[in-house]
């Protein structure tokens, strides 16, 4: 809905249904406090979620909550200074961390009787970032996060993207684009595991993208289309992490002043989170690319407040 022509109101409502499946106790990782290969039920949640947004051309805010059936009730919202598609604007946002159930809605065990974690106490761990960044030239992005939630360990981390493109075919209807993108990413703290105090969610402490779109664009009187490829190559360097974060010091300076023992770091990346490819070269047109890297990206796809 637009008002006077110059801004427009939307009201989005989203069923939300996640649902991590039933483990085999196949796997080497822990959940909350139980043991490596433990058995338990799947985890699900699921219901409405809903979103208004406010924008024009100079600015744009957004408020949204999620489902009143997830185990923490948490909302979103976020702030534009400056035209969508101008030079330069600012965004600061706070949203949900979508990388797992357990970072978008919480996961919880009654079954288990450990004195405190997201598996044995009715608050879940539940992941919110408050996130700023700022754009300037089109071209180029800096941001930073702030990430809390419930039982879960603090953190923060910083993100850059750069980019440029090259019409090096041009025809009377569109042409061919060549670009170059690059990304880099840090997260001070490895909270990417299931265990106590985890978020589950990706947060290297180096990443490292580099890629090149090509596309193909095509604009006729009644038609457009797009065919777009690329390649690109990527470097992650992750911490060990203590099983537990909230509660052992291990994860700050002592580790790093003695050798850690047997038990006290998970290492590697467990099943569930990804590496991060790539991001698909959806346009070289580098300018409206945001960084779809970063798992606590300040706003989902489809916003129209950004």
């Amino acid at each position: 809905m637009a008002i006077f022509n110059t801004v427009r109101v939307g009201v989005d409502a989203h069923w939300l249904d996640l649902d991590s499946g039933t483990p085999d106790g196949q796997s080497g990782y822990r959940f909350g406090s139980l043991p490596r290969g433990a058995q338990f039920a799947g985890q699900r949640a699921r219901g409405w979620a809903g979103e208004l947004q406010v924008s024009g051309n100079q600015f744009g805010v957004v408020f949204g909550v999620l489902p009143k059936e997830f185990l923490v009730q948490n909302w979103t919202g976020g702030l534009r200074i400056g035209s969508p598609d101008g030079s330069l604007k600012l965004t600061v946002a706070r949203d949900a961390v979508k990388d797992s159930l357990l970072s978008h809605a919480g996961a919880a065990r009654s079954g288990d009787r450990a004195s405190c974690g997201v598996v044995s106490c009715p608050i879940p761990a539940r992941c919110s970032s408050i996130t700023a960044g700022l754009t300037a030239a089109s071209t180029a992005s800096v941001g930073g996060s702030f990430l809390h939630g419930a039982r879960v360990a603090d953190n923060w981390s910083a993100q850059g993207t750069a980019g440029a493109y090259w019409r090096i075919v041009k025809t009377g209807h569109g042409g061919l684009s060549v670009g170059v993108n690059a990304t880099a990413m840090h997260y001070d703290r490895n909270l990417n595991f299931f265990s106590i105090g985890h978020g589950g969610y990706f947060s290297p402490q180096r990443y490292l993208l580099g890629s090149v779109p090509v596309s193909w664009l095509e604009r006729r009187e009644r038609l457009e289309y797009e065919i777009a490829a690329g390649g690109g190559v990527q470097s992650i360097q992750q911490d060990g992490a203590p099983i537990d974060p909230t509660q052992s010091r291990l994860a700050r300076g002592s580790l790093r002043s003695r050798q850690p023992q047997r038990g006290e770091l998970q290492r590697g990346l467990p099943p569930g989170i990804p590496r991060r490819a790539a991001p698909a070269p959806r346009s070289v047109r580098a300018e409206r690319t945001t960084p779809a890297t970063s798992p606590a990206g300040p706003f989902s796809s489809g916003s129209s407040w950004t």
